[in-house]
């Protein structure tokens, strides 16, 4: 079992919003040279609040925009979250007491060179996370 301290945040990858060519969009970021993670809207549940998965994928190479997926593994599902103040994030449950978090960056914007989102491991901050789906 993963212990991690009440506060700690691990950062796992930068993630970039993109589009595919049916134009669903999807988060993208590189957790090593031959691995990486993707983040789609999984639809299982249509009728539901959406649920997204995660998958960690090994490349053939290392380069961003030329590598080709070779294995997939699904890692988390995840669903959307809101505090009082209107952030939104996505969650899920990796292990018990352990969660993979997808935070939007405050100081991204569309010129910069920023990712969109960050995924970190951390501790799961309440009971809801605990009902969160394992895999």
């Amino acid at each position: 079992m993963i212990k991690i301290k009440p506060g700690t945040k691990i950062k796992l990858a930068d993630m970039w919003l993109s589009t595919d060519k049916n134009g669903n969009k999807f988060l993208s970021g590189n957790i090593s040279h031959m691995c990486f993670m993707t983040i789609f809207l999984d639809y299982i549940f249509p009728e539901k609040t959406p649920v997204f998965a995660a998958y960690l994928c090994t490349a053939d190479n290392g380069r961003r925009r030329r590598r080709k997926k070779t294995v997939s593994v699904k890692y988390a599902c995840l669903s959307k979250k809101v505090d009082s103040d209107n952030n939104e994030w996505l969650a899920g449950e990796i292990s018990k007491g352990c969660c993979l978090k997808v935070e939007k960056n405050s100081k991204h914007n569309r010129s910069s060179e920023y990712p969109d989102y960050t995924a970190y491991i951390c501790e799961c901050d309440n009971e809801e996370d605990e009902t969160a789906l394992f895999l």
